[in-house]
């Protein structure tokens, strides 16, 4: 009941405060840029932007040839149902495999990368074909077992990437100061996903398991914080005002890009978001404040994490957006966090043949992880973009911690880039 009132009092304030927004009908098209990562190891957060701007992209292509159509009264009954037929038969199967794409192949399946393996996957059709369809990713020659936290950071993975898929559409979105109906469709099918899944998926049902075994905690007991986190998601403005997007005023009035609201404070614009994480240790609140700044967009990011008997804290701030020498545009952020260190590795194989596991043995007590572990990360991502074309790479950088790929180890990602940008 008092996530039901929490929610419907975030919904109140947020048709409020957008009043002017929600009316709004943007009556030049802003320019929306697709940026696609080109990286050897294929991990998480690369390819999650890029399946999800390939996915942007074809819905912006569709809305294309939709709009060259004969069709004289956008919110006739003939073009309502000609939106409706297409949403249901075109956009549903592209953010269907949008969202399996990122969520088995670069959530769970990289997470096994990263811990010494390989896997293989089972896609099956996407919705609307295939109304029960069934997706799943296995290890394959996987040279040694996973100790309790690997096996919860792989059973978390998906959630992570459609968080990143979220945070790139909503920080697209502000951007460009227009919220596109296609990523609208996409904000919304990643988060309505996400509490289904902290709700029933089976993926949590052995997260908490696996949370909970080396720390003698309740199984059940981390579950029901799961399923209460979806409160976070619920208050997110973004998901109902993409809901309103795509269900309103896409298809019944034919706009696709409506403006991005905000709350203005003299020349600044303002927007803020909220999602949910889940760490090995509980549970993680995602708030991210927007703002748009004369000549770049800044984002600052809290995200503090609890659990039965431990804690943690991440803030990042990002600067976005910033065209210095000529058509050179920067990216960069930094992110430093306080968590609690983490239960890893501690197998000894006996023998293994062509990569292939046969026998091991007990595994050796592992003496308690650390009690805090401090970290920093941050990444620079420089473009150059030309009228219709953007070149570019991404270098990302941190020591040990949750943030981005490789929990349990320092990292360095270098990443291409390039992408296209349309009018």
């Amino acid at each position: 009941m008092a996530q039901f009132s929490t929610a419907c009092v975030a919904i109140a304030f947020t048709l409020l405060a957008f009043a002017r927004e929600l009316r709004a009908e943007p009556t030049v098209k802003a320019p929306a840029e697709y940026r696609f990562y080109f990286d050897p190891k294929f991990r998480g957060e690369a390819g999650t932007l890029s399946i999800t701007n390939a996915a942007r992209l074809a819905l912006r292509g569709e809305d294309e040839v939709l709009s060259g159509l004969p069709l004289k009264d956008r919110s006739g009954f003939w073009s309502i149902a000609t939106r409706l037929l297409a949403m249901i038969a075109i956009d549903l199967p592209i953010a269907s495999y949008q969202l399996v794409l990122a969520h088995e192949l670069l959530g769970h399946g990289a997470r096994y990368r990263e811990f010494g393996g390989q896997f293989r996957a089972e896609i099956g059709a996407p919705l609307p074909f295939d109304l029960s369809p069934d997706h799943k990713v296995f290890p394959a020659n996987q040279t040694r077992p996973l100790y309790w936290d690997e096996l919860t950071i792989v059973h978390l993975g998906g959630q992570d990437v459609q968080s990143t898929a979220q945070r790139n559409l909503a920080f697209e979105g502000f951007s460009r100061g227009q919220l596109a109906r296609g990523d609208a469709f996409l904000y919304a099918g990643n988060a309505l996903t996400k509490m289904a899944q902290l709700i029933g998926a089976r993926d949590l049902d052995n997260a908490a398991h696996s949370m909970a075994a080396p720390r003698k905690w309740n199984a059940d007991g981390v579950r029901d914080w799961m399923k209460a986190s979806i409160a976070f998601e619920l208050i997110d403005p973004l998901l109902w005002f993409s809901l309103y997007a795509s269900a309103y005023r896409y298809l019944v009035r034919g706009e696709t890009d409506v403006a991005f609201p905000s709350l203005r404070v003299g020349d600044t614009r303002l927007f803020a978001t909220s999602r949910v994480n889940v760490v090995p240790w509980g549970i993680s609140p995602n708030v991210e404040l927007f703002a748009a700044l004369p000549k770049a967009v800044l984002s600052v990011a809290l995200r503090p994490g609890l659990g039965p008997n431990a804690a943690s804290i991440l803030a990042e701030v990002g600067i976005g957006k910033i065209n210095v020498l000529g058509p050179l545009q920067l990216n960069v952020g930094l992110a430093g966090w306080a968590q609690p260190g983490l239960w890893a590795l501690h197998y000894v194989g006996r023998d293994t043949k062509h990569g292939v596991l046969i026998d091991f043995g007990p595994p050796i007590p592992a003496k308690p992880p650390p009690q805090t572990v401090l970290g920093i990360g941050g990444y620079v991502e420089a473009a150059a973009r030309l009228r219709y074309v953007t070149l570019g790479t991404r270098i990302t950088a941190k020591t040990a911690g949750i943030w981005s790929e490789k929990p349990l180890a320092p990292d360095v990602q270098v990443a291409l880039m390039s992408g296209v940008i349309l009018y």
